[in-house]
């Protein structure tokens, strides 16, 4: 959760310094192409654990298939955008238009499986590369007051919530060990910050090192700009968007990671918490396929899906499930999450603990494997 950069923070500071106009473009296209790659590694890294099997080639082969189908969707959307808004030749209705085009490049694939954040990137470059082309100037020089004013609204409003996360975060650490906090954050601070830099500087200059075209092209760049670029690495929004599925959840036995989470963010800059970690539920008696029957979902049996859902859920010192939320469902479309939120009712799980001793209603991770291709409808 804290390894891709957050571009928001970064660049709302930057632009009032008056940093080169390169170092800003560099800044905000690594953003935008880290924060897909890491929200879909997330998921993988996520389903991983909560089922316990892990294979890279079929993880490497979904992620490349999900990049490259993310691709060409984001071209559609941004080609079928541009069309739709020559042919309205309103300028309300295209900057509506242009208002709906990343929703829906997002919604699409993330229904599907993927990110839904490298399609959305696709379709803004489509639209932006293509744009002039075929976009009226009234149009533009509209839509650039639009964008300029939901920039900065988008932006205060998530700062608003880092605010608000921020005393949530306090009130969870508040049962931990204050050493235990520091040393965690002090840890995932100094990983975080030298990675950066490990990255950095490497990649500006080897590529020079190994391509005499890129040296006749370009001239190396000062060292004090790649280390600007490397400060520059704060955490903060993608870190918030990975976990909201646990906003405002920050039970009793997750201060410990919400402090690490925080920590890293605010050591290097923007103060985002609650990244939670999750105790993977431990059964007492765990469901049996037939004990499942009951709750597959129709969708799921008519198409004999095979497929994994992690759930949070509170669980009390009776070992009773409730409160479950979806965290990951794959696949989407088949209503296997809401298929294991029902089944809960009948799942005892040992609550969470710490130092040996159950803490009641906190939270614990509770996977939950489909494998309906044997059922019949």
């Amino acid at each position: 959760i804290v390894s891709p950069p957050d571009v928001i923070a970064p660049l709302a500071i930057a632009r009032r310094l008056g940093l080169p106009h390169r170092i800003l473009v560099v800044l905000e296209g690594e953003g935008l192409a880290n924060d897909a790659t890491a929200l879909i590694l997330y998921r993988f890294a996520v389903m991983a654990v909560s089922t316990g099997a892990f294979s890279l080639s079929s993880a490497a082969g979904s992620f490349v298939a999900i990049v490259i189908c993310e691709l060409l969707f984001g071209i559609a959307v941004g080609w079928l955008s541009l069309r739709l808004r020559q042919w309205a030749g309103d300028p309300r209705v295209e900057i509506t238009l242009s208002l709906l085009t990343p929703y829906l490049a997002f919604w699409v694939p993330e229904h599907a499986g993927g990110s839904g954040v490298l399609a959305t990137v696709v379709a803004g470059l489509y639209v932006s590369w293509n744009g002039p082309l075929l976009i009226s100037a009234a149009t533009r020089l509209q839509g650039i007051f639009f964008w300029d004013f939901a920039t900065w609204l988008i932006e205060g409003v998530l700062f608003l919530i880092v605010g608000f996360e921020t005393r949530a975060l306090v009130e969870a650490s508040k049962s931990l060990p204050v050493h235990d906090i520091i040393s965690a954050i002090a840890i995932t601070t100094v990983i975080v910050i030298v990675a950066r830099f490990i990255w950095v500087f490497p990649g500006a200059y080897l590529p020079r090192l190994l391509s005499k075209r890129i040296r006749a092209r370009e001239e190396p760049p000062p060292w004090r700009g790649i280390a600007i670029v490397g400060f520059t690495g704060i955490r903060g929004v993608v870190s918030l968007a990975a976990a909201l599925p646990d906003l405002g959840t920050g039970g009793k036995g997750s201060g410990a990671g919400e402090g690490k989470g925080a920590g890293a963010d605010a050591g290097d800059g923007s103060g985002r918490g609650n990244t939670m970690v999750l105790t993977l539920a431990r059964w007492v008696n765990k469901p049996s396929v037939e004990d499942m029957a009951p709750y597959n979902p129709d969708a799921g049996l008519r198409a004999h899906v095979v497929g994994d859902v992690l759930m949070m859920c509170r669980v009390r010192l009776n070992r009773h499930v409730h409160a479950c939320r979806v965290l990951i469902e794959q696949p989407k479309g088949y209503g296997l999450g809401m298929a294991a939120v029902r089944a809960s009712e009948m799942f005892r799980v040992l609550p969470a603990d710490r130092g040996g001793r159950p803490i009641d209603d906190a939270w614990v991770g509770v996977p939950v494997h489909y494998d309906l291709t044997a059922h019949k409808h």
